[in-house]
């Protein structure tokens, strides 16, 4: 039998192809949904950068798309004192999607893959005077900026998306119930609030199937609420959460 491992997000090829490539049958339920909101950012860019004003910070894609529908609300005069501003970003997709989406921009910028590494450069490189704009969305996390504010920087932070839940998650569910709950196969879990989302709409007992989660954090989380984990992945991404998941069926077997 092919066991069938689901995803509690969206369709991706990465997942797909790995899943594949193990021998499993993949499934894909989208759990979270974002709203975004410009309305705030567009006001903040229309008044200005303010005294102090040292750069953005972006932690997240969904704020680079808040960012640029922003932008396209400004007239010149409005953009040309941004047009060189600084930016701290985690991760390289982001940064990558900036480059190609803000293509005005022309400052400086600045990667690191988490969160605790942007607050170490930047507190590696600068003086802590000032403010950053730090644009993210109603989930975000306390790491970068307990970090600059303890150093001495201000943050004026902009919400830029919400994360909801996916309208037909509830619906999914209930379909999809039969392999759902079979005790050989996966659900995989992608973060904190992505559980908390789902956990209402369950229509069976996560304690009678495998369950498998992108890092440790959601591994806590999960724990937390009385649930085992039977596979951490190593790093977050399709190829070592698939590894996980294959090298516990292996042992199982033996």
């Amino acid at each position: 039998m092919v066991m069938q491992v689901c995803f509690f997000k969206h369709q991706s090829d990465e997942y797909q192809n790995q899943s594949l490539d193990h021998n499993y049958d993949p499934l894909f339920i989208p759990v979270l949904d974002q709203q975004y909101t410009h309305e705030h950012l567009t006001q903040v860019f229309r008044q200005g950068p303010q005294a102090g004003f040292q750069g953005i910070l972006l932690t997240s894609q969904r704020s680079v798309t808040t960012l640029v529908t922003a932008w396209q609300q400004l007239d010149p005069a409005q953009k040309q004192p941004w047009r060189q501003t600084f930016l701290g970003i985690v991760g390289d997709k982001t940064a990558t999607m900036l480059r190609d989406s803000w293509t005005e921009w022309q400052g400086t910028l600045v990667t690191a893959d988490t969160a605790t590494a942007l607050a170490n450069t930047l507190l590696h490189n600068s003086t802590a005077t000032g403010y950053f704009l730090f644009l993210a969305g109603d989930k975000r996390r306390d790491v970068l900026p307990e970090r600059l504010r303890q150093a001495g920087y201000e943050l004026q932070e902009v919400q830029t998306y919400a994360t909801v839940s996916h309208p037909d998650l509830a619906q999914q569910l209930l379909l999809h119930r039969p392999s759902l709950a079979n005790p050989q196969h996966w659900v995989v879990f992608f973060s904190p609030s992505g559980v908390n989302y789902i956990q209402p709409h369950l229509p069976f007992d996560l304690h009678q199937v495998k369950i498998a989660s992108i890092g440790p954090t959601t591994t806590a989380h999960l724990n937390q609420l009385g649930y085992p984990v039977h596979a951490t992945a190593n790093r977050p991404d399709a190829q070592h959460l698939l590894q996980a998941i294959h090298s516990h069926d292996q042992f199982s077997s033996l």
